[in-house]
């Protein structure tokens, strides 16, 4: 309505106003009528862009976030895994001798929100002792991984059977626990989809407590680790049969104390790119 009285101000105001034909003054007027009504329309096409969801403690750094078309997919997957505990015993056995260590820690790094869509991962950072800057020197991309699980601790902290400290679960916006693609990993192949997407969200569940050995996508060797321990994951949490886990340390028999308030972080090595897509 702005826009309407200002123009109608001037031309009214004009000294030639009088000799004005009403033809040329209805045609002004609805002019005027129409600029008046683009105003809001160019006031309301500029949205406010939402920053991302602040983590417990810092996963990427500078590392971009991808776009989580797929994030009900992962929450969903995330949902299923917890059935999956919840079912079998054999599942929450293959973590601790703690019944409810697996589903407390799922639900603790959802609460905490360091299971993040991505498509690299930190190989080699120093994190704040506050936890809330990462400073990433050298990233990698996930390739054909569903997911990375990553300790971002100092490994001064770290305990080569122990859980992870400062996990972060990275998953592949490209791959199976994000879209519809069927998975890689043939320890995967005839399961229902979101059953695929929960067994790779325990897969790296399992990296994270440190109950599965070290594996990856850079030799055909850790390759067929990563099969072994998804099949392993699968026996004990899809078919509820106890199957030991091959080459992987000894469960923790409690759930492990809280992370520690200092942690500097120097070289962490390389990501283990698990659960491949």
């Amino acid at each position: 309505m702005y826009g309407l009285a200002r123009c109608l101000t001037m031309h009214t105001n004009s000294p030639d106003a009088p000799n004005i034909h009403r033809r040329r003054l209805f045609s002004f007027f609805v002019t005027c009528l129409f600029i008046a009504s683009l105003a809001p329309s160019f006031q309301s096409s500029e949205q406010p862009r939402k920053p991302p969801v602040k983590s417990a403690y810092d996963c990427a750094g500078k590392i971009r976030y991808s776009p989580i078309e797929g994030h009900w997919r992962i929450e969903q997957a995330i949902d299923d895994a917890l059935k999956l505990l919840e079912k079998c015993e054999s599942c929450r056995r293959m973590f601790s001798s703690d019944p409810q260590y697996a589903i407390d820690l799922l639900k603790r790094m959802r609460q905490d929100k360091v299971i993040i869509v991505s498509e690299a991962a930190p190989v080699l950072f120093k994190l704040s002792r506050d936890g809330k800057r990462l400073k990433v020197y050298e990233s990698q991309t996930l390739g054909e991984a569903g997911a990375v699980t990553q300790d971002v601790a100092d490994p001064k902290l770290k305990s080569p059977s122990g859980p992870m400290v400062y996990p972060c679960i990275y998953i592949n916006p490209n791959e199976f626990i994000a879209t519809d693609k069927p998975p890689v990993n043939s320890a995967l192949y005839g399961l229902p989809p979101r059953t695929q997407r929960a067994v790779g969200i325990l897969h790296e569940l399992a990296h994270v407590a440190r109950v599965i050995a070290d594996d990856g996508q850079e030799t055909e060797a850790l390759r067929d680790i990563s099969v072994a321990s998804t099949n392993c994951v699968r026996r004990n949490c899809v078919t509820c049969e106890v199957f030991e886990c091959p080459g992987a340390p000894k469960p923790p028999a409690t759930r492990p104390k809280q992370k520690p308030k200092s942690n500097v972080v120097k070289d962490a090595g390389r990501a283990r790119l698990s659960s491949p897509g």
